[in-house]
């Protein structure tokens, strides 16, 4: 199981700038061993309450505070400042103009894992290493940024070979978003399914996903909030299993800043999700503690009660 998402050292009130990523030896690298990684694309599906890039940064943290060499990769292609918001919520200077997708499209070598770190951030975590590889602010370089990364979609899950790799991909699906989700070796949905019309729109982004050739059994939902709605009848209308549900959290904790009670039951809950995402499958559901199971169906008793109010 991963280790604790957050430290508890104080944080300083000045920005301290982050340095390069650091060059570690891939996990589990052994003379004529090849470990297994796998390349987790985080997207949404219809209405979502989470930043979808907040959500990539906290799994990709469960994974490397399990002793993982974890890549984060920003696809974001409509530049709403992962990198920037990091950066307050954890106190450190991350700037991808300095470093980052800019850096490595200038470089003009492509998604080679020798020279990689040269254009990434760490990011602290307990037990493994995290490197970040941050997409610009500006909507129109960030928008290019991502066409680049979908046109070097198979290089970028060669790292696999090296690394562990999570890719953020906000916004509505596109062909962007297909190219790259077609190489990942499993997607985690993220959505807020509480009623029909938010199933509808769920299952028609899994719909667009799928016609670019993006196979839905590689594809993990995460439940936003109470659902209304049971995950049989999810897994029905969309064809992808749900492993996961989880209740309100603060942005700046899924970012890695100072958790509250609160938030570190969900970012445990988030744990667990993470862990489960290289695995088949399950029945169970695992659940954020502050929402337990999702709601049983209502006894033969309440129903009888329900039949005689609504003939009375």
């Amino acid at each position: 199981m991963a280790a604790r998402l957050l430290s508890r050292r104080p944080r300083r009130r000045a920005p301290k700038r982050a340095g390069p990523a650091a060059e570690v030896r891939a996990d589990g690298d052994e003379p004529g061993a090849a470990p297994e990684r796998e390349v987790l694309a985080v997207c949404a599906g219809g209405g979502t309450g989470y930043d979808i890039g907040s959500l990539a940064v906290a799994s990709a943290r469960s994974w490397a505070a399990g002793g993982r060499e974890v890549l984060l990769v920003d696809a974001d292609a409509s530049g709403s400042g992962l990198a920037k918001r990091l950066s307050k919520a954890t106190h450190k200077a991350f700037s991808p103009s300095e470093r980052g997708m800019p850096s490595l499209i200038a470089a003009r070598r492509g998604i080679e894992a020798d020279s990689l770190r040269e254009h990434c951030w760490t990011l602290e975590v307990g037990g493994g290493s995290l490197w970040a590889l941050f997409a610009p602010t500006h909507p129109s370089g960030a928008r290019r940024s991502a066409r680049w990364l979908a046109d070097h979609a198979g290089e970028l899950a060669a790292l696999r070979a090296h690394r562990w790799v999570v890719v953020s991909l906000p916004g509505l699906p596109d062909e962007i978003h297909v190219e790259l989700l077609e190489r990942a070796s499993v997607t985690a949905i993220a959505s807020q399914v509480s009623d029909a019309s938010q199933l509808m729109a769920l299952r028609q982004a899994a719909d667009k996903y799928a016609a670019g050739g993006w196979q839905r059994s590689n594809a993990r939902l995460i439940i936003e909030g109470q659902a209304g709605i049971s995950d049989a009848i999810i897994d029905a209308e969309t064809g992808i299993a749900v492993v996961g549900r989880l209740g309100q959290v603060r942005d700046s904790a899924l970012l890695g800043g100072r958790a509250r009670l609160g938030d570190r039951r969900v970012l445990a809950a988030i744990d667990k999700i993470a862990a489960g995402l290289t695995e088949p499958p399950a029945e169970t559901v695992l659940s954020s503690p502050r929402l337990g199971r999702p709601p049983a169906p209502p006894s033969r008793s309440l129903r009888r009660k329900k039949r005689g109010h609504d003939a009375a």
